[in-house]
């Protein structure tokens, strides 16, 4: 059986493979047993065992032992998400990895420091506002949050066995799909474990934005004075705004906040909750 992992930008079709190819059931082994993760957590040192059908080439050709199982990443990149790969694999499993408006900041960063080997910073200039305030820099990455087209892209279709990104950060959710859904794997914990703390950088962002919703929501107070970093502060207004459909004045707050209780007032003042 063949197992076609079609994916968004980011690492998490490397990471499903090294799952299936190390852990999943009659697989076809890569010649390494580990995964070891580069310094952007990528998993890309690991074999592939069939060649990446890589942005729909005009011919694949490789042998398959159909006696066995077989990963197959399908990498068109981020902006393509036409089918034509199934011409060639046309009895095979598809996983497609999905994420949504909560997971959507964890492909935005991935996309720009994996896919586009590059920064935040040079990413997502504001030169043409002629100022690099604290304010500007956070309104520029929660504008390219709030406004970019792929936020939209890699919905789930029920026509293909559809893996969210929510899922696969969470052990047991993963573990749980794969096995119902996709094949059968052995324990891999310990792998997973791994590549979430190599990835943690483009996960705590969100982790940390639901849970200061939440605590607006059962109104607890919490401290946000050890959140400095731009990017996890436009993801805190992101999730404002998705969740309240409200917009955080870019220069009202431009000192940004130092509790919860300074958004739930913000709202309270502006009638949003």
């Amino acid at each position: 059986m063949i197992y076609c992992i079609w994916y968004p930008s980011g690492g998490f079709g490397h990471f499903l493979n090294g799952v299936l190819t190390l852990h999943g059931e009659n697989f076809v082994r890569p010649k390494t047993s580990t995964i070891s993760f580069g310094e952007d957590g990528n998993s890309h040192a690991l074999e592939l065992t069939a060649p990446k059908y890589y942005h729909d080439p005009v011919t694949y050709d490789f042998e398959f032992d159909f006696a066995k199982n077989y990963s197959v990443l399908v990498d068109n990149g981020i902006n393509n998400e036409d089918t034509r790969f199934l011409k060639f694999f046309t009895n095979a499993t598809v996983v497609k990895v999905c994420y949504n408006d909560q997971t959507w900041p964890i492909v935005a960063n991935t996309l720009i420091r994996k896919a586009m080997n590059s920064t935040l910073e040079n990413a997502l200039t504001v030169d043409m506002w002629e100022t690099n305030a604290d304010w500007a820099i956070r309104e520029k990455y929660f504008l390219f949050l709030r406004d970019h087209s792929l936020r939209h892209a890699w919905k789930v279709d029920e026509q293909y066995n559809c893996l969210s990104i929510d899922d696969i950060i969470k052990y047991p959710s993963l573990d749980y799909y794969i096995n119902q859904h996709i094949c059968k794997v052995a324990e891999f914990e310990c792998l997973h474990q791994n590549w979430y703390n190599t990835n943690a950088v483009y996960l705590k962002p969100t982790a940390q934005a639901k849970e200061i919703i939440k605590s607006i929501e059962s109104n607890v107070n919490v401290p946000l004075t050890h959140i400095t970093d731009f990017w996890s502060q436009a993801v805190v207004n992101y999730y404002i705004w998705i969740t309240y459909n409200f917009e955080v004045p870019a220069n009202d707050y431009s000192n940004w906040f130092s509790s919860t209780t300074e958004i739930q007032k913000m709202l309270k003042n502006a009638s949003y909750i």
